[in-house]
């Protein structure tokens, strides 16, 4: 669901910021992999991607009338704009999921298999 293009931004300042922080300048020419290790930070899509999954256990573990839980399961009635639909956060699960063994049934069934 997140985009590539604010990702990117993201990442970018978080890199300047790092840089100030550490004192380098532009010409010290430390690449942005070595920057992460010398602060012991994870790039950004990492950081969003592990809080993500970690907020999707969170929301099944809670009871099922609770709203966010019934997010994941409620589906919009009526007509809807021309063009394909936006993005959700359950599609974007799906969407990882299949390049697992799990289904979206199983998923939701064991959300306290933490690891």
């Amino acid at each position: 669901m997140e985009s590539l293009c604010s990702n990117y931004k993201i990442q970018t300042f978080i890199n300047k910021c790092l840089r100030r922080i550490l004192h380098l300048k532009w010409f010290d020419r430390v690449p942005n992999t070595d920057l992460w290790e010398r602060a012991n930070q994870e790039p950004i899509h990492v950081q969003i991607r592990r809080r993500k999954w970690r907020w999707i256990g969170h929301t099944l573990r809670k009871e099922p009338s609770n709203v966010t839980r019934q997010v994941f399961d409620w589906n919009l009635q009526g007509k809807r704009k021309q063009g394909r639909p936006k993005q959700t956060w359950k599609w974007s699960i799906l969407g990882k999921l299949r390049t697992t063994s799990l289904t979206w049934e199983a998923f939701k069934k064991h959300p306290n298999d933490r690891k």
